[in-house]
């Protein structure tokens, strides 16, 4: 018969099959299994003061200690049991060879070196505290994304990890965990009060830990027992451990893997697919590790008081369990051969710093994690899943490969010619054959590209979709007071607007009916009568009515209209160049339920009127909404923006939401264009009396795929790329759904004539035409998705493309050097045409662009003929248009008319060949302003929100940020605030003065109050205001330059697929940056901006970064930077040290909670915390 030695010696011989042996960078390299552009790198350190210094640690001296306690805390069995041994000074220390089945006398004191350390953590660690985090996690499914504000860099005594006795005894204290018998006969209950009446059994049930102290008691580690050997399940813990390992560290429960694998749950649902809800939900159901380390965690340091510093050490699972609870609190942490952490911290939903994709933890720098191990155990090098290993034969899931914190790998296979083994694996074999045989300490080094389960797809319970990325959706919950996007698809009215005739209950329809969300009742029309709804914002979709009792012969119609100027029983406001569009009938058959029909659904309206025109009665029990945009986002994820902004004036927050809600608005089903049914048959001649209430279609499909981004909600509901070139930015720094954009690049090339190269005016729908500068806008549409997402994939199928257009719009440049315009077609502005200024702008901005594009794409032999032109229309536009006296350009050189669009566009492509015409630019557009906004011009003085969005960045682009804060002020808080528009969305156009007429059209109630071209200042707050911008392919570089006028508070963020970016600026109210917090992913370069500051950027690392003498860092690399301002000058008022281990304060912003700035940062995060409770500190 096989005894259990013949079969564990047989395993082990067996587990080196199929298992290579690999040095840390062999591993590193063999794990790269992400394309180049989703690598996440870690922050880079430099060699000098004020270009990077690495900061350094301090050697703290010698700490001996001793053995104190043993806490047992219950798990599974017996999960609320939590027990206690204290150990007399004189009882023998001893570690174990085999894990636990003997034992050999070790000294009683043991000796480790002490040296500083910068741990990033959370401020505030307080066991409430990190219950709401995880509660939340569990909550929402996912980790909240947390401010800069609540985490700190803190500079502890910790282990001294590059010497060799501190190494060898925390393995020691590792290796004592295993120990049960320290003559530990008296054991008490933790709480007290405990009656367990069958508990025989119990200590193999749970977690162990054996806790030292020094001599001071100021300094205590805890040591963790790991995994108990695993051939039979009765042995010690090792039932529990098991259950525990295949949570921790298989990608889906052991399931979908080798047929020895224990599968400790059922959530894999087909192959290499996996319900991520289902695996996180048995982790916290199951395994009871974690809770139960936090809570021996929390007595140890309430029996330490006075403790300044708890270390921890383990093996194995405890090295698992240990790095879990440093992960948590910021602890000093050694581990000896742990499996790969990092999926088990993500599962736990542990909290992520700013600056790294939310769960992974492998790529932070600043963890205090070190992990020991070598080469030739499977176990820690991740490779112990073979069918024929000994991990799957005993039923264990090793399927993770990435540690979090550092790994310190002994190279055992390649230094001492080891085979790789199980049997190498026990802490005792660590201890007499690697660490006290290598005479130095390996280097421990970051392994931030690495990632687990590659071959996996997760999912969420409430999605079909794979989840491709780890991004947060409550990044914007901090401010979701502002967002205007409804929770839920259903809608209902707020509020009735007016009655005409005898309706009888028509506000008990409305949830201003007292009724506690219950929005159904009894509205009775009786005779011809009407009842108009407000929905108090702007809204989109199908309406269904519930109708109660009703007479024979009864109709109710509805009529929309987004203003309320064109609330009218005849129709509703229009989308055809003449007349309104006529209303929709039900016929009231009886009782039940009546809904329009998909063809029919309404783009955009605030008002819903519900007319009654026969003699009788009709009762209306429930009037509802279908919301229909944003159709390829979950039903309760509309207000689950990606990006936020929050500054100390109210009218520009709410202006930001305004302009990303009317971007979300006019995201429609493809497949709902506007049929157009009256283009080319009616015209802006004919007037309302002549042709009255006209048919209407949303039925059109525009573009393949489940969504697009069109010109506006209401009208055109069409893809237009002028439009684009303002709302894709703002949609970015909101919701980033470049799936929208790629889908209307795509319709727009798939009308391009492959021959010449010519793009269409607009989408699908439209009559085929040709615009100059519509055509340079869907190449600028190419340029800004690369810009935003990074996908060279989509850049490359369109690249053929693009530079066909290029070269027709190239081919239409003359002898002056000037491209010379033959269609009159642009915005609907007047007189384009000849040598136009803002052609010529667009096509210099889009030729510098092509340069970017093609130097990304290697594509060098287009780079000197581009090159060259771009310069020659720079000067002949310099030459030939620039007039000196009125300091702006003229349209043409054949009239006096200077523009609005293409003097801002000058200024926006920098076609300007000096600063004294940039500022002379911005002035006189400036001084052209009415009470009511920035005129057109070349538009009979209308008031364009398109073009002044580019006059916007004009203004910043001449350094005048007063300037465009007036305008977007005076301007969008005038569409924001007047009572004949939505209040919620930006309007198309109106008149210079005030009226709702846009002089190129003659029908006023055609008008799209929600149109993305209009969405200019939301893109310009998070771009220029908040001074976070993206220059390259995602954010793979970015320059943060905040630019706060007289505003003294900015909090902004956005993500890519790199992950979040977000800054916290304080501004002393005249433009000059008093303090500064922002974080970048890591990985990513860039340069910082703040002109008048003098002072330095510190990282989360410690790295030094000096401002040179304009105020400006370059080539900083990504990861959380603060301002530390010379002089020690503070921020808002006060200043926030950044750790303890330096004597300079960090230029923190002042929390912002929506009217005023809070007390200053010297009590910030505990002040917020006090007031507001944790969760207000979540973006």
């Amino acid at each position: 018969m096989w005894t259990a030695n013949t079969l564990l010696v047989g395993l082990l011989l067996l587990s080196s099959i199929g298992e290579t042996a690999r040095t840390p960078q062999q591993r590193r390299e063999q794990r790269r299994t992400l394309p180049v552009e989703d690598v996440i790198l870690p922050p880079h350190v430099g060699d000098g003061y004020g270009s990077g210094e690495a900061w350094r640690s301090q050697d703290l001296g010698e700490r001996q200690f001793t053995l104190r306690h043993i806490y047992h805390h219950g798990s599974h069995q017996y999960p609320l049991l939590h027990r206690y041994a204290d150990i007399a000074p004189d009882t023998p220390m001893h570690v174990t060879d085999d894990d636990g089945e003997t034992y050999e006398v070790a000294p009683t004191r043991l000796i480790a070196r002490a040296s500083s350390m910068n741990i990033q953590r959370l401020a505030q660690r307080s066991p409430t505290d990190i219950d709401h985090l995880l509660e939340h996690a569990a909550l929402h499914g996912a980790p909240p994304t947390l401010s800069a504000s609540v985490w700190t860099i803190d500079e502890l005594p910790a282990p001294n990890v590059t010497d060799r006795d501190t190494v060898l005894t925390f393995a020691k204290i590792a290796s004592n965990a295993y120990v049960q018998d320290h003559g530990a006969t008296d054991w008490k209950d933790v709480r007290g009060g405990l009656n367990y009446t069958d508990d025989f059994g119990w200590e193999a049930d749970g977690l162990r830990g054996h806790i030292f102290a020094d001599q001071t008691n100021r300094t205590v580690v805890i040591g963790l027992k790991g995994t108990s050997s695993p051939i039979f399940d009765d042995q010690d813990t090792v039932g529990t451990d098991r259950l525990n390992d295949n949570l921790f560290g298989s990608c889906c429960c052991g399931q979908g893997g080798q047929w020895g694998w224990k599968t400790v749950c059922d959530c894999m649902t087909s192959t290499y697919t996996c319900n991520s809800t289902c695996v996180r939900k048995s982790l916290h159901e199951k395994s009871h590790y974690y809770p139960a380390v936090r809570d021996l965690y929390h007595n140890v340091t309430a029996r330490y008081p006075d403790a300044e510093a708890i270390w921890l050490s383990g093996h194995s699972l405890g090295g698992v369990v240990s790095g879990l609870l440093g992960l948590t609190y910021g602890l000093p942490t050694l581990t000896f051969e742990a499996f790969p952490d990092a999926l088990a911290a993500n599962r736990l939903d542990l909290p992520t710093p700013p600056g790294y994709r939310i769960g992974s933890h492998q790529a932070r720098p600043a963890t205090g994690l070190h992990h020991f191990g070598h080469t030739a155990d499977p176990i820690y090098m991740g490779t112990c899943n073979a069918a024929s290993s000994f991990c799957t034969i005993a039923g264990y899931a090793f399927q993770g490969v990435c540690h979090t914190g550092r790994t310190c790998t002994y190279d055992t296979v390649g230094d001492l010619g080891w085979r790789v083994g199980i049997g190498t694996h026990k802490i005792g074999s660590v201890i007499k054959d690697v660490l006290e045989v290598y005479d130095t300490v390996p280097e421990c080094e970051e392994d931030v590209e690495c990632q687990d389960c590659f071959n996996w797809k997760f999912y969420e319970s409430n999605s079909s979709e794979p989840i491709t990325t780890s991004s947060s959706v409550a990044t914007a919950a901090k401010y979701d007071e502002y967002i205007l996007a409804p929770s839920s698809r259903t809608l209902h009215p707020a509020s009735v607007y007016e009655v005409n005739g005898t309706v009888t209950g028509a506000n008990s329809l409305t949830s201003s009916n007292g009724n506690n969300n219950d929005y159904t009742g009894r509205a009775i029309f009786t005779g011809p009568s009407t009842v108009t709804y407000d929905f108090g914002k702007n809204i989109a979709g199908l309406v269904t009515l519930e109708i109660g009792s009703v007479d024979e012969g009864q109709y109710i119609g509805l009529t929309y209209t987004e203003s309320s100027l064109w609330i009218n029983s005849a129709g509703s406001d229009a989308t055809a160049d003449a007349g309104i569009d006529e209303p929709l009938w039900f016929d009231l058959t009886g009782p039940g339920t009546y809904t329009v029909s998909r063809q029919h659904e309404r783009g955009a309206f605030r008002y819903l009127s519900l007319i009654h025109n026969t003699t009788g009665n009709a009762e209306v029990e429930e009037v509802k909404v279908h919301f229909t945009a944003m159709p390829h986002f979950a039903d309760d994820q509309l207000r689950d923006y990606s990006g936020y902004f929050h500054c100390d004036d109210e009218l520009l927050n709410r202006i930001w939401y305004a302009g990303a809600y009317t971007n979300q608005l006019c995201t429609i089903d493809p497949r709902h264009g506007d049929a157009l049914v009256h283009l080319g048959e009616l015209n802006s001649t004919q007037g309302d009396d002549e042709v009255g209430a006209v048919t209407w279609y949303n039925n059109k499909t525009i573009t393949n795929g489940t969504s697009c981004l069109t010109d506006g909600a209401k009208r055109d509901r069409l893809v237009w790329a002028g439009d684009m070139a303002i709302a894709v930015p703002g949609l970015v720094v909101s919701t980033n759904d470049l799936i929208s954009v790629a889908n209307s690049l795509d319709s727009l090339f798939n009308l391009q004539n492959t021959t010449t190269g010519q793009l269409p005016y607009a989408g699908v729908g439209f009559r085929p035409s040709f615009s100059a500068t519509y055509h340079l806008y869907t190449l600028i549409g190419v340029a800004d998705h690369y810009l935003y997402s990074g996908n060279l994939t989509y850049l490359q199928n369109k690249w053929p493309a693009w530079k066909r257009a290029m070269n027709y719009s190239l081919l239409t440049i003359d002898s002056t050097g000037l491209m010379n315009v033959t269609s009159s077609l642009d915005w609907l502005r007047s007189g384009m045409g000849a040598h136009n200024i803002e052609a010529n702008a667009i096509l210099y901005n889009t030729l510098t662009q092509g340069l970017a594009l093609a130097t990304a794409l290697n594509d060098t032999a287009v780079l000197p003929t581009w090159t060259t032109t771009a310069a020659k229309l720079k000067s002949a536009a310099n030459t030939l248009l620039w007039n000196a006296t009125a300091g702006l350009y003229t349209d043409n050189q054949t009239t006096t008319l200077t523009p609005q669009d293409g003097n801002s566009w000058a200024l926006v492509s920098n076609l300007t060949d000096s600063a004294h015409k940039r500022t002379s630019i911005s002035r006189a557009l400036a001084a052209r302003w009415g009470p009511y906004g920035a005129p057109a011009l070349e538009a009979a003085n209308a008031i364009s929100p398109f073009i002044s969005g580019f006059e916007l960045q004009a203004h910043l682009a001449a350094d005048n940020t007063p300037a465009a804060l007036t305008l977007m002020r005076r301007m969008w808080g005038y569409m924001l605030n007047n009572p004949y528009m939505t209040n919620s969305t930006f309007i198309e156009g109106y008149s210079f003065d005030g009226s709702l007429h846009y002089a190129p059209y003659t029908n006023d109630p055609r008008v799209s109050h929600a149109h993305g071209w209009a969405t200019g200042p939301t893109s310009t707050l998070s771009f220029y205001i908040g001074g976070l911008r993206i220059l390259s392919a995602g954010g793979r570089t970015w320059e943060v330059s905040p630019r706060l006028g007289d505003l003294r508070s900015v909090d902004v963020g956005f993500e890519t697929k790199l992950g979040s970016f977000a800054s916290q600026v304080n501004g002393s109210g005249d433009g000059v940056v008093s303090g500064l917090r922002f974080w970048t992913p890591v990985g990513t370069r860039g340069s910082v901006s703040l002109p008048g500051v003098r002072g330095v950027l510190r990282s989360s690392d410690g790295t030094v970064v000096r401002l040179n003498g304009g105020g400006v860092a370059e080539d900083v690399p990504g990861g959380m930077w603060v301002l530390v301002v010379e002089g020690n000058r503070t921020a808002g008022n006060g200043s926030l040290s950044t750790g303890s281990g330096g004597n300079v304060s960090g230029a923190v912003p002042a929390a912002y909670t929506g009217t005023g700035a809070v007390a200053g940062p010297a009590g910030f995060t505990a002040l917020v915390l006090v007031a507001v409770g944790w969760f207000a500190l979540l973006l």
